[in-house]
């Protein structure tokens, strides 16, 4: 249900987390993802991500990160990313992080002129609201739980015995 969703990254910084007021890419579903989880930025034409000292920890390439004590501000706490990296959010969500030229694709232009711009895929909802501007789109939002059906066959649906 949450597989190829895709989040252009069209800010130098971006913030992953559970809670929508505090990241910008949200996985409110996943209780093991911090309010705040990770942060990814660019500097110049190379992207960074750091984790924010979150509960369950954040990997890349099966690279554990060390825990930020700088909330993301010193590159030593950080791991550079690459196309094709795949980060690790708590046990179980992973993502794709991607660059995809303008000529590959017809992504939004990137934040900085002349660079490339980066995608995250996975099992990803939704971005939040940016500070200070306006949302950016990846597509329909996700429900929380998925659908329910109801029965096919009238001996499928429960019935109430009542006592007297």
């Amino acid at each position: 249900m949450f597989k190829n969703k895709q989040f252009d990254m069209t800010q130098n910084v971006i913030f992953l987390g559970r809670e929508e007021e505090r990241a910008d890419m949200v996985f409110y579903w996943d209780n093991y993802i911090s309010r705040r989880h990770a942060k990814i930025a660019r500097e110049g034409d190379d992207f960074y991500i750091w984790d924010l000292n979150s509960a369950n920890g954040t990997w890349v390439d099966g690279q554990r990160l060390p825990k930020s004590t700088s909330e993301g501000m010193d590159l030593n706490e950080a791991v550079q990313l690459h196309s094709g990296s795949l980060i690790q959010l708590g046990p179980d969500l992973k993502l794709q992080f991607d660059i995809v030229s303008a000529e590959e694709g017809s992504p939004p232009p990137p934040a900085e002129p002349g660079g490339d711009m980066p995608t995250i895929s996975g099992p990803g909802a939704p971005p939040g609201p940016a500070p200070g501007g306006p949302s950016p789109s990846i597509g329909t939002p996700i429900p929380l739980y998925p659908p329910v059906e109801p029965p096919s066959k009238p001996e499928d649906t429960p019935t109430q015995v009542m006592n007297k």
